[in-house]
């Protein structure tokens, strides 16, 4: 992602968003058949320019897992292609259930409908002035559950639907065996309602935009003339739901527990009824004399329903940052893998990016079972049947055994990696578009506007570079958060002045720099004839002295002069970070240029800290007492805060602590 142009990140950031709307909008409203093209980001002209989501470039590691020559045993694992394609697969199943739950014809087709169940109940009507009385509708609060059984019919239809499919396709491939003609294969595709297996084809039938699943003409005259089954179940059974024939009468009956299974057959006697729709009914009678079959649909659809709804809620698929995320999931199964062999007895559990590799490789099945036989000694079945119970022990020993092998976390709640580069590029069109506004604005006289503008594009800079400058284009952030914030600056009410202090206590044999930078704000009536007391503004972690404006606002309009400057580690500090006396020396060196300024009171020196600044705030209290009139700590930690475990414990949180390692 960091060898991308400028343009080119900041064009696929923008595609993604829109596309993050627009399937959110789908889902939320339950539209499915709606125009979205107005959720198209700005800037967008010509259609054929659009960054493509997910990116082509996901799928360029894609090849059969089934190869002709046999691949190395490390090798016979799904790429980022494979895993890229079974997540398409997996929200095209998202937004086939999502269809089918609120698909009105299907309400149709399947007799379920709103139970309106009338009472009669005493109103007082205040124009008659008496009781009189209504009739009311009650709610019907079974629908909702009995329109998500119609799930559970599609399912079942399409198990049967899958063994007819499959059984055909298997005379073809019996007969190209038995001829030599040519290595056995697949006739075509199968149809979505009979896709179970993964393939590198599937990409190329997958409609990112409505997450969709089209196959070919020849696809669908293979499954209509030699399979005898409808191309689309989908689409079928919302047709019953409109012509009123022997089908659409069959299906009411289906889902009524209480209707004989042989009723249905009167229906088979229908002459009008073509081969395929005699062959569709007799699906029917199978299904409902294989009760247990059923329920063992039922139980793994759930389970499967939990997965895919996993996948959807991360969807990984539409992030700029995918192929990254794909890759370490990728890596992170080999040493899941390794594990299998290292301690056959154990009850390993995978993370959620682990998991989606697993399942894409047994998409894959004798693929799957010969790479695992020559890594493990043995099958291993993926069964997602264990209870919670067991599933949270075998978690715990896993992330133990993960850390003892590897010295890395293995963390349950996986928070997606990102590239600091990537998401910084993000802001700084819209920082840069606020600049030049602001430039229009002094140029006008509109000088109120303008500082306004400037102070919203460094905020945008300290998102860019947020939690701390650690990579080219999060340190650029930085650097042009502060020319931003130095333009504003004349307009602020008192000004805000930059201020270099030579640094002269610095070690330059630990790593010290020689001039600490400083944001210095004074009230009005500052002079050498009024001298005014001093706060200094110690910042923390990740907010600077450019995001401070507000707080210093406050010492000032209460007579206070305000110095802002940040601590070792973090944005222009010149102390060695890597020192841990470096500190005491910044701030001798702070204190005395304050004591060569006429303009302050110096018996009237005081600090205030913010967050892990408040740590700097406790310190200088005690090394730094007799200089001091107060110290206030807000929020800062001391003792334990900085020790390997207190850090090691914060990398189990959302909150991107790689900062403390580097402040560290």
């Amino acid at each position: 992602m960091s060898l991308l142009l400028y343009s080119d990140v900041n064009a696929l950031h923008k595609a993604s968003k829109a596309k993050l709307m627009h399937m959110n909008i789908r889902y939320e409203n339950k539209n499915y058949e709606g125009d979205f093209s107005q959720f198209r980001y700005a800037e967008e002209t010509d259609v054929s320019e659009l960054p493509l989501i997910p990116s082509p470039g996901l799928f360029r590691s894609l090849h059969s897992m089934t190869a002709e020559v046999p691949l190395p045993v490390e090798q016979r694992v799904p790429t980022v292609g494979h895993c890229a394609v079974h997540l398409e697969l997996l929200e095209v199943f998202f937004s086939l259930r999502h269809k089918i739950i609120n698909s009105r014809q299907l309400d149709d087709a399947f007799g379920v409908k709103v139970i309106g169940k009338i009472v009669y109940r005493k109103k007082y009507n205040s124009k008659a002035r008496k009781y009189i009385i209504q009739a009311i509708t009650l709610r019907d609060d079974t629908f909702k559950a009995r329109r998500r059984e119609i799930l559970t019919y599609y399912l079942s239809i399409a198990v049967e639907c899958f063994k007819v499919w499959i059984e055909q396709a298997d005379e073809v491939m019996f007969e190209e065996c038995s001829s030599f003609s040519k290595k056995p294969a697949l006739p075509c595709l199968p149809p979505l309602d009979v896709l179970m297996c993964n393939s590198p084809d599937t990409i190329s039938l997958v409609t990112n935009h409505e997450w969709t699943f089209e196959v070919s003409t020849e696809t669908n005259d293979w499954t209509t003339k030699v399979a005898n089954k409808e191309p689309d179940l989908f689409v079928y059974l919302q047709r019953t739901s409109t012509i009123p024939n022997s089908i659409s009468r069959a299906l009411r009956k289906y889902t009524n527990s209480n209707v004989p299974i042989g009723s249905m057959l009167d229906y088979l006697k229908d002459f009008d009824l073509s081969q395929r729709e005699k062959f569709f009914l007799k699906l029917l009678l199978n299904i409902q004399t294989e009760e247990k079959t059923k329920k063992l649909l039922i139980d793994n659809e759930q389970r499967q329903a939990s997965f895919v709804d996993k996948m959807h809620d991360h969807l990984w698929i539409c992030r700029p940052a995918a192929e990254g995320t794909l890759r370490r999931a990728i890596d992170r199964y080999h040493r899941f893998l390794k594990f299998f062999q290292l301690y056959p007895g154990k009850m390993l559990v995978p993370t959620l990016d682990i998991d989606l590799v697993w399942h894409t490789h047994q998409c894959s099945a004798s693929s799957y079972e010969n790479s695992m036989r020559e890594r493990t000694g043995r099958y291993i079945d993926h069964d997602d049947r264990i209870g919670k119970t067991r599933v949270h022990g075998g978690m715990d020993e896993t992330q133990k055994l993960f850390r003892l092998r590897f010295g890395q976390e293995y963390p349950q709640r996986l928070t997606e990696p990102y590239d600091p580069d990537t998401f910084a590029t993000a802001f700084f069109p819209v920082a840069k578009e606020l600049e030049a506004k602001a430039a229009q604005a002094e140029i006008t006289g509109n000088v109120k506007i303008a500082s306004q503008l400037y102070l919203r594009a460094a905020a945008l800079y300290r998102i860019a570079r947020f939690p701390i400058a650690r990579s080219s284009k999060t340190f650029e952030a930085w650097t042009l958060g502060k020319a931003a914030y130095m333009r504003a600056s004349p307009y602020l009410d008192p000004i805000n002045t930059e201020v270099t202090i030579p640094h002269t206590n610095a070690d330059a044999s630990a790593g010290d720099g020689n001039t600490i930078r400083a944001y210095l704000r004074l009230p009005p009536h500052a002079s050498a004839k009024e001298k005014v007391p001093v706060v200094l503004f110690i910042c923390g972690l990740d907010a600077y002295r450019t995001d401070h404006t507000s707080r210093t606002s406050e010492h000032v309009r209460r007579g206070f002069a305000c110095l802002s400057t940040e601590i070792p580690g973090t944005g222009d500090c010149p102390a060695a970070k890597d020192d841990p006396t470096s500190p005491d020396r910044l701030w001798s060196s702070v204190l005395d240029w304050i004591e060569t300024q006429d303009i302050f009171d110096k018996n009237k020196v005081c600090v205030r800290s913010i967050s892990t600044g408040g740590y700097y705030g406790m310190r200088i209290a005690h090394t730094h007492a007799g200089r001091l009139v107060a110290a206030v700590s807000q929020g800062g930690g001391s003792h334990r805060m900085f020790s390997p475990e207190w850090i090691d414990s914060q990398n189990k949180m959302e909150y991107p602590y790689a900062s403390v390692y580097q402040h560290r």
